[in-house]
């Protein structure tokens, strides 16, 4: 048929014929038809769209494939529709503050299916960060804390081709740091330590961070405690000890920061102070029943103990010390040559000591 001439004057007619068909201006109101062939296209897919395929195969033209080619489709494995289990295991019996700690982090997937890659990240739900590739399906993050605390590490696994994104959190708590405590004894004076005098014990506490704080008991060898308030990492006691191996006992507290050190001990070598006897004896050439005065002298005057005399041809004889001497009396009934010693006993606080031969020789 003849296509039907627009409305208008020929000007007009020719403007609207000249125009090209497209697939805009199709249409029962379009001023022009497209072209026979393309019109004839355009009913033959509207037919054909409203056939169902057996009608197709009927009417022996080509069919269309219900589903995507083979090429096209996206590869997903099977494990795609399954995330991968985070697990989260510390890598030390012991988390403490102030000290580098380390976890690791695995992926668990289904175990016929492939091996976990991509990355962990670590820090909250709230904010990432710090990423660390996976190697066989695991990771390490670390991890630091400056203070003792209960918390949760995160881990989020942001998935691979095989597997979701999924989370995986552990509880764990944040010891206390370790403080370490060291005892130390002095004579006040300086010196050597000596019985009943006194005798300064320090107790150093010294930590990663802060000083400790707290406080140290001491405790000394008959069971008394002394509690003393830690300052600057340092807490003294003084004390007097008699002779002897002494063993001093401390224990610290522990603060916020630290945790408590049960009983460091130190032993204390408590030594006597040394002594000098001389013997003198007068007169030293006796004769027969002449009275001869044995003196022991060069103790200290607080010295207490005795004195020994021995070498008298008879029995020793002893005496008290007083005033730091010994003195002892006799008369010898024999002409003779004697050779006296005289031997300090020595007491808590003073050692013993003996003196030289003496030679008394007693004549008619």
């Amino acid at each position: 048929r003849d296509r039907p001439r627009a409305r208008g004057s020929r000007a007009a007619h020719s403007a609207h014929t000249s125009k090209q068909a497209s697939p805009s201006n199709w249409g029962p109101q379009s001023p022009v038809f497209p072209r026979a062939d393309q019109y004839c296209v355009k009913m033959r897919t509207r037919i054909i769209a409203g056939l169902s395929i057996a009608s197709l195969l009927l009417l022996g033209l080509p069919t269309v494939a219900t589903a995507a080619p083979a090429a096209l489709a996206p590869s997903v494995s099977a494990a795609a529709d399954a995330p991968g289990t985070v697990q989260i295991v510390p890598n030390q019996e012991a988390i403490r503050a102030g000290e580098p700690a380390s976890f690791t982090v695995t992926v668990v997937a289904n175990p016929t299916g492939p091996t976990p890659t991509g990355q962990i990240w670590r820090g909250s739900p709230t904010s990432w960060h710090s990423p660390v590739q996976l190697v066989n399906g695991s990771a390490v993050i670390p991890g630091a804390w400056v203070t003792a605390q209960n918390t949760t590490v995160h881990a989020f696994y942001e998935g691979d081709a095989n597997y979701l994104e999924s989370t995986g959190t552990l509880p764990v708590t944040i010891e206390r740091r370790i403080a370490s405590l060291n005892l130390t004894a002095a004579a006040v004076g300086g010196g050597t330590v000596r019985p009943g005098e006194p005798v300064k014990v320090t107790a150093t506490l010294s930590g990663s961070s802060s000083a400790p704080s707290g406080t140290v008991t001491f405790t000394e060898p008959n069971g008394a405690t002394h509690p003393v308030t830690v300052a600057n990492g340092l807490a003294s006691w003084t004390t007097t000890l008699p002779h002897g191996t002494h063993t001093i006992l401390a224990r610290y507290s522990g603060d916020v920061d630290y945790d408590p050190v049960s009983d460091a001990s130190l032993q204390v070598q408590v030594d006597r102070i040394a002594t000098t006897t001389t013997l003198t004896a007068s007169p030293s050439a006796p004769t027969i029943n002449e009275t001869v005065t044995l003196r022991a002298t060069g103790l200290p005057p607080t010295a207490t103990g005795t004195v020994t005399f021995s070498g008298l041809g008879g029995p020793n004889q002893t005496v008290p010390v007083a005033n730091g001497e010994a003195i002892f009396r006799l008369v010898f009934v024999t002409a003779n040559l004697r050779q006296v010693t005289a031997t300090y006993s020595g007491d808590t606080i003073y050692a013993g000591s003996a003196s030289t031969l003496v030679d008394i020789n007693v004549s008619k």
